[in-house]
């Protein structure tokens, strides 16, 4: 995503979260070799679309998940976790 990529994921652990299904990329059901194989080939048979997807990726990335934003969020977890944690 961060190269301007569209991606595929499962619908496992936290994949899901990176991607906007049908704007970022896809998320497929796991174990489904039939859908996964489904959106590769859509990618393959529209450049554009995985081009225009790929843009929408780079963009999310750099809106959520830039190392500065993840580390914030992560903080905040450990703060409501255990408040006064890292007060600074």
């Amino acid at each position: 995503m961060a190269s301007a990529r569209p991606v595929i994921v499962t619908q496992t652990a936290s994949l899901p979260e990176l991607v906007i299904d049908g704007e970022t990329g896809f998320i497929v059901p796991p174990h489904n070799a039939s859908a996964l194989r489904e959106k590769i080939e859509l990618f393959l048979a529209n450049p554009a679309l995985a081009q225009r997807m790929g843009a929408a990726a780079r963009r999310h990335i750099e809106q959520n998940f830039t190392w500065d934003k993840v580390a914030r969020r992560g903080l905040e977890f450990y703060r409501v976790l255990h408040p006064g944690f890292c007060t600074r």
